[in-house]
């Protein structure tokens, strides 16, 4: 999990050197697939970084990457 800056999070099952240059931190992140659902453990720090608790966001997968899922804040 990237923190890229203040509006997107990226989700990635490997490293990806651009955002391993560019973000603001990065963390682990737990996927867990429940009956056909995907539901992503976040870690307390990018909960809170991005206030997660009071923003709206959009979830997209990368055209370019589609294993990664970008979140737009």
């Amino acid at each position: 999990m990237y923190a890229l800056d203040v509006g997107h999070l990226a989700l990635a099952p490997e490293r990806v050197p651009e955002y391993e240059k560019i973000a603001l931190f990065k963390e682990r992140a737990r996927a867990i697939l429940q009956n056909g659902n995907f539901a992503v453990e976040v870690p307390a720090r990018v909960y809170e970084f991005y206030h997660l608790d009071e923003s709206d966001y959009t979830v997209m997968a990368s055209e370019k990457k589609p294993k990664t899922i970008e979140v737009v804040l």
